[in-house]
Parts: structure tokens; sequence; C-alpha cells
């Protein structure tokens, strides 16, 4: 009953603003046109329209409450907010809705008007889509050499200049293309909602949309049925999220236009921690205030707010945990967790392996992945020789990675030399030799490490920093047997049910390792992401995230 009810008043206010015969003066930007002009038609149609955009909202909680209604009806509803709010192809040119300074539509009429404009984002019932300001671009789909800006500016409630000038119109200033800055467009205006792009086949590109100030903070709708609206707290640069931007990773986020661009687009980033600001009806296992780490990448965490539709990409995380240790969980602590525990050449695999005090070999020690490595063969009882680059402050680094736990610390070099250092891993393992090594690097550096394999042993890639091929004398594969595997995270997330399970209860031990202080987050660059933070400054840290520490975005609080 309730269904017809609702069903009949909002197909009858459909009807009646479809029906309503509407000029261009009705939505005419310059006030003394449009007080000559249909003022009064226009008010009225948007008292119809706001009647009819919070019928759509009353009906679609409910909808994700279990109560449906016909299909027609919600293809009728969105059909009258795509007239009205300007997203019909037929309509853009005269329902751009330019009324957030215009002083004569109604006192009470223009907020609201200006508020539900900007709030319905979500491409399923219309309206404008969410704004952006720092957009990093793919030069090409397969592969781009550097990073290039440029700034562009657009707006959901402005006409299109070039739009409005091919069917002959008058473009008043009020309604011409966004400017360039805060100056140009004046004080009444603010920029909202900030995330870095990817655009396949464009330069890179500095993006931003503005809005009315004191109308709406982001220009993010709220959430409904599944949907969850969160706020990234930290996202680091990973070495997988420039492989992404160069085009060459094997994983890449969808693009899509519902991010506000005239072409497909996609936000970068793949790890990071997020605060659940909003939640629909349909969500169960988080609440506002809840943080959370995604469970897959892809998700694009290089922005300060997203609409998230469902929650089982998210995966709660305590809140006693650091931002910055949570928001770097996801990938290189669970590789060394992974690797460690399923890679043994036994069947008995890490718990005989713990018991006889198995030795460990890994280059690229100083790594994420590598120090990780290091405190987690500690916890369960293993043994680590770690191999780095020789440099000037290597006694500094041979420390440092002692004292979380490393036996012992070697260069390529002295690795390379095959004599001596036979004799030194036939003295530690005591005859028994390396059963496990863990490979980042590839070229001679893996070969000198396979070479040091007892018979049967494995070694796991994850990494070619490097960029060179690992290579294997036949002899070793003959003679020696040894086995060559390799390991991805992010593939390893997607396997099913079961596994999900295990990540949780991965995730959770290396919570409790870290709070009982077993493990340590290693050395990171913060790159603060705030309102007044420059262009260059995110964008020089995506150009030097290949080179030295790890980077990671720190979002301010008051985003």
């Amino acid at each position: 009953m309730w269904g017809i009810i609702r069903g009949g008043l909002l197909a009858g206010g459909a009807l009646l603003v479809l029906a309503w015969p509407v000029a261009p003066s009705d939505f005419a930007c310059d006030r003394d046109k449009r007080l000559s002009s249909g003022g009064a038609k226009a008010s009225l149609l948007l008292i119809v329209d706001l009647i009819a955009r919070l019928a759509l909202y009353w009906m679609r909680e409910l909808d994700g409450g279990g109560h449906k209604l016909p299909s027609w009806i919600n293809q009728l509803a969105s059909s009258v907010l795509d007239y009205n709010s300007g997203t019909s192809k037929d309509k853009a040119q005269t329902h751009m809705f330019p009324f957030c300074k215009n002083k004569t539509m109604p006192r009470i009429g223009r907020p609201l008007l200006c508020i539900l404009n900007f709030g319905y984002t979500d491409p399923e019932f219309g309206g404008p889509s969410s704004s952006t300001t720092v957009d990093i671009t793919v030069r090409s789909p397969q592969r781009t050499t550097g990073l290039e800006t440029n700034q562009t500016h657009q707006t959901a409630q402005h006409r299109n200049e070039d739009e409005a000038a091919a069917t002959g119109e008058d473009v008043p200033p009020r309604c011409r293309s966004i400017p360039a800055s805060t100056e140009e467009l004046g004080p009444e205006f603010e920029e909202v909602h900030q995330c870095i792009r990817l655009h396949p086949g464009k330069s890179a590109g500095l993006f931003s949309t503005w809005a009315a100030k004191g109308r709406i903070k982001h220009s993010i709708s709220p959430p409904h049925g599944s949907l969850l609206i969160v706020k990234f707290l930290a996202a680091p640069i990973n070495p997988a999220d420039i492989n992404q931007l160069e085009g060459v990773y094997p994983s890449r986020p969808p693009f899509t236009t519902a991010l506000g661009t005239s072409s497909p687009s996609a936000v970068a980033g793949n790890e990071g921690l997020v605060e659940v600001l909003s939640v629909g009806s349909a969500v169960t296992s988080l609440l506002p205030g809840d943080r959370a780490i995604l469970r897959a990448p892809c998700f694009g965490t290089w922005r300060t707010h997203a609409s998230c539709p469902n929650e089982s990409l998210l995966l709660p995380v305590p809140k006693d945990i650091p931002p910055l240790v949570a928001a770097t969980l996801s990938v290189n602590p669970c590789t060394a967790y992974r690797m460690l525990s399923d890679f043994w050449p036994f069947p008995e695999g890490l718990p005989a392996a713990a018991i006889a005090g198995e030795w460990v070999i890994q280059n690229a020690a100083n790594s994420g992945v590598g120090r990780a490595v290091i405190q987690f063969a500690k916890i369960w009882g293993l043994k680590t020789i770690n191999v780095v680059r020789n440099r000037p402050n290597l006694d500094a680094l041979r420390k440092e990675l002692a004292d979380l736990g490393a036996d012992v610390v070697i260069t390529d070099e002295e690795l390379a030399q095959k004599g001596p250092m036979k004799e030194k891993i036939d003295s530690l393992t005591r005859g028994r030799g390396i059963a496990l090594g863990l490979n980042c690097v590839g070229g001679r550096a893996t070969t000198d490490m396979l070479r040091l394999l007892r018979e049967s042993g494995t070694v796991v890639t994850y990494g070619a920093m490097a960029k060179q091929p690992v290579t294997v004398p036949p002899s070793l594969l003959i003679f020696n047997d040894v086995r060559l595997r390799g390991f991805w995270i992010s593939k390893w997330r997607v396997a099913g049910e079961e596994r999900a399970k295990e990540n949780k209860r991965m995730i959770d031990e290396i919570c409790e390792w870290w709070r009982k202080g077993l493990f340590k987050e290693g050395p990171v660059e913060e790159v603060r992401w705030g309102e007044d933070t420059k262009e260059e400054t995110l964008v020089g840290a995506v150009e030097r995230g290949m080179e030295g520490g790890k980077k990671v975005f720190v979002f301010d609080e008051d985003l």
C-alpha cells in the first residue's frame, strides 16, 4: 500500500515537472533578464524538483531496507532528476542551476537547491560527480617516462562556454567556465574534495572543482543501501603504484566517467587507511568512526574521501594501531608473513622450520618487506642472512638491521665471492645449508643466492628492483633440484572465502605483535596532504616514489 502511495505521489510530481513549459530565460543567470521573464515559473519548478528529490531520497532509503518499488518508478524519478540537474543531454543547455548566487529565487529554495544539487552525486540517481583537485595521469596505456602538469577546472553548476556558444546563446560572465584560481573566482567559492587520478592517453594535469562557499564541504552523496562514505587518513606510495602509472603493472584500477571527467579516469593508489564517516542502512559490520584498510588493490587511495560500494571491500583495524602502521599493513608485512609461512620445501612447513631453526637468505634486506622478514623470522625462531648493497653508511645499516633481529648482514659484493661465501654458509648452518631464499632484486644477485641453497631449496621472487631477469645455471636445476616460485600478495588475497578469513587472522596477529613491541614499522617520509598543500609537493612525492625510503600521504584531520 505504501509503495502505491509513494509511487503515485512521485509519478504525479514527475509528470507535472515534465509537462511544465520551460524557456531558457527561466534559468537565465542574468538577474534583470530573469526578473522580466518567468522568475515565478522557475521558482515553482524548483519547489517541485525539491519534492521529487526528497521523495527519491526517502524511496531509495526504504529500498535499502528491503521495501522494493517498481523499476518504472525509479526510472521516472531518475529522469526528473536528470532533467532538472542538467545531466540529460537535450536539457543541459538550459538547466545548469546557476542559482547559488541568484537573489531572485526564494530565500529558502536557494540554499536547499544548492545542497541537493551537490549532494546527489551517485550516477545511479543523477547529479554531478565527486569533485577533485590533484590529478596525476598516464601518458599512454603502456608506459610514461615522467609526469607533466597543467591546470584544468570544471564545475557542475556552471554552463560550459563552448556548448553555449554552439547554440548562439549569450554567455553571462557568471556562467562562464571556471577560472584557474580562487582569486579569479572570488571569495564566495571554495575548493572541494581532492584525489589523484589516472587518465590513459593524456599528460598529467591538476584538476579542480569549486563550489559556493558555505553550502557544502565535500560534494559526496549521503550513503544509502550498502554504500559507505570514508575519509582517508594515510596512503602509501608503493613501487606497484608507480608501475600502474607507467602502465606496466598487471592490475589496473577501473576507468570511469563517474569521477567527474569527460573521458574515463581512475584514482591511483592501492593501500591506505580510512575512517568511516557514514554508512547506508544495509551496512552491518562497520559504524561511523571505525577504521579500516582495503582488502584488495585498485580501490584508489590517493584521495581525501571516497564512496565505498560495499563493506566487504574494507577490513576493520583496531583504533589503537597508529595510522602510519595501519596504512602500511596490507602489503609489505603481509608479503613477508606469507613467504615465511607458505614456501618451505618440506611438508611440515613453518612449524618444522621453526623447531629446526632453519636459515633464510634474502636480498633487499633493508626494504619494507626485508625488515618485516627479519622481525617475523625472529618471532618464529628462524635465522636470517640479509644481503644489502654496499654504501658509505654500511656499519650504521648493519647495526640498524641487527637491532631488528638480523643474524647476519652482508653486501652483494660479499655474496658474489663463491668460495668464501660457501664456507661461511656451511659454518653458520652447521652443514645443513639454506632452505629458503627471498628475492626482490633479480639479475646476478639472485643467481649468487641460488648457488647457496641446499638440495631442493626454494627461492621465492616477489620483486624485480634490478629490472633484470633471473638466470639459473642448468646444473642447479639438474643436480640440486632447486625450486623457483613467485608470490604476489594481491593475487593471494582474491582466492576465496578461506583466504579472506586467513587474511584477517594474519592482520590481527601482526597488530598484536606491534602492541607487544615485537614488530616495528620501517622508516617513512610523511607527505602532508592538506587544503594548502601545493601541487608540486604531491606530484613530487609520486615522482620520487621509486627513490629512497617509503613515502606516505598523511591527510589533515580537518579535510
